[in-house]
């Protein structure tokens, strides 16, 4: 017997429905890392430098593998996930460029709708970076003192305990978004950018490099490794705008030789509280001593 429209409807609401509660396969998708960096100031991201802290080559940049892992986050919520909603990484293994790598979302059966667990994985499904994505952050805003923030040094002052010891107020920095120049960006690494390239607003990788800009614009940095970012977004960041980042050092320790730094940011469009960024570094890696 032939099936009636409303059953035909009925059905097709069923599985649109089953999709949703899933989340996979509609939101995930897999793709060659591209490493954008191999020629910038952080050395790490060069295939003979970072063989000699022990990797196989280069690093793909943290916020090159953030604006892959938005894509689950902004295809399920919009332009509101990007007005109010949230994104972290941990970035616990390295990906080199050219590495097959997917990127998975799932819903955490003990969390609300409005969350998902974000995976990013190499082709022999090894994860290289966990996240969470929320629709609405409850987060409160960075206290940050501006009064006390100095200007950018002329001389950058050599990255360490001192230098960047807890409780430090980093100079601010400013920074244009150019939304012609973040689609060719995303173009350029392979991430979905549909939402991007229609709506020309940016996306939280461009909010981590922000936070990578003022550490680097206040220290002298040598190889360093992007640890885990934790983003707050409070609203939509357009085409020209000049964003203000500011922050404050949180902490600083070691850990098995290597010497990290916490540093929480605020990110401002005028008097408008755009982002907040809890951006984490190895600013010091261990090197062994050659035998």
């Amino acid at each position: 017997m032939a099936q009636s429209r409303a059953d035909t409807s009925r059905l097709e609401d069923g599985i649109v429905a089953a999709m949703d509660k899933a989340m996979t396969p509609r939101l995930g998708f897999s793709l060659k890392a591209y490493n954008t960096a191999t020629k910038s100031r952080n050395r790490m991201h060069d295939d003979t430098v970072a063989r000699s802290y022990g990797f196989d080559g280069g690093l793909v940049p943290g916020v090159v593998l953030l604006a892959y892992m938005a894509h689950p986050p902004v295809t399920k919520w919009g332009l509101d996930w990007l007005s109010e909603g949230s994104i972290s990484a941990r970035f616990s293994m390295p990906v080199y460029h050219g590495d097959r790598v997917t990127i998975s979302a799932s819903s955490d059966q003990e969390a609300s709708d409005d969350e998902m667990v974000l995976a990013l994985a190499d082709s022999n499904g090894e994860l290289k970076v966990s996240g969470l994505a929320s629709a609405r952050s409850q987060a409160t805003p960075h206290q940050i003192d501006m009064e006390a923030a100095p200007e950018l040094p002329k001389t950058l002052p050599i990255a360490s305990p001192n230098s960047l010891s807890t409780g430090t107020t980093l100079a601010p920095w400013a920074e244009q978004f150019h939304g012609a120049q973040s689609v060719d960006y995303l173009e350029t690494i392979g991430a979905p950018a549909s939402v991007f390239t229609r709506e020309r607003v940016a996306q939280p990788g461009w909010f981590a490099e922000l936070a990578n800009s003022l550490l680097s614009s206040n220290v002298a940095l040598g190889p360093w490794i992007h640890v885990s970012s934790d983003i707050t977004m409070h609203g939509l960041v357009h085409d020209e705008q000049l964003i203000l980042t500011c922050g404050r050092v949180r902490d600083e320790y070691e850990r098995r030789g290597h010497r990290f730094v916490v540093v929480d940011c605020a990110l401002t469009e005028g008097s408008r509280r755009v982002a907040d960024v809890v951006h984490t570094a190895i600013y010091s890696p261990h090197q062994e001593t050659p035998t």
